[in-house]
């Protein structure tokens, strides 16, 4: 599914166009900024938004540490 990253940090983020998933499921975000597959559990959802908390694994969350600042700063430049 092609979903709209709409917020992005270290612990989860806030996506719209992509599947509706019941609070409680899990999957894997992609998108090629990362670079690497962010395994998550949907929080909850509202108006078309899914709220996804990450489930990193030590060695993803050390990947993954500080890429949403960089992607801010890349996205306001």
């Amino acid at each position: 599914h092609d979903a709209r990253l709409e917020d992005l940090s270290e612990g989860g983020a806030r996506v719209t166009g992509g599947p509706k998933l019941p609070a409680g499921s899990r999957g894997t975000l992609s998108f090629k900024e990362v670079g690497l597959p962010l395994p998550f559990r949907v929080d909850g959802g509202e108006g078309g938004a899914l709220r996804l908390v990450f489930a990193l694994d030590e060695a993803t969350a050390a990947k993954f540490r500080g890429v949403p600042e960089r992607l801010g700063r890349r996205l306001a430049a």
